[in-house]
């Protein structure tokens, strides 16, 4: 927006006086990578709260041991168990996904 306006002497003082600043100029590549990251973080983050409200619709209660554990999963061990929803009878069933 405004670097059409300044020629490459007042750029250089700029991008200079930012860097002694400790700001950070990203490149597109960074801010992209960064903002996939963002994205995968929060899918990841949607399936555990899923998994935790489907398994708080069919048990009632979801101790809070298998909360953090569910929050600390992968997001392969969370989509099998939320595969498998119907299978686990109990929720200690969890840990046969959780451990392995």
């Amino acid at each position: 927006m405004y670097a059409n306006r300044l020629n490459e002497e007042q750029m250089k003082y700029v991008i200079n006086n930012l860097k002694e600043a400790n700001f950070k100029i990203y490149t597109e590549e960074e801010l992209k990578k960064s903002m996939e990251k963002g994205i995968e973080k929060g899918m990841e983050k949607g399936m555990e709260n899923l998994v935790i409200r489907l398994l708080k619709k069919k048990f009632n209660d979801v101790p809070e041991k298998y909360i953090k554990l569910i929050e600390n999963l992968d997001e392969k061990t969370l989509l099998q168990i939320a595969d498998n929803i119907f299978e686990i009878n109990k929720i200690e069933d969890l840990e046969k996904y959780i451990v392995s």
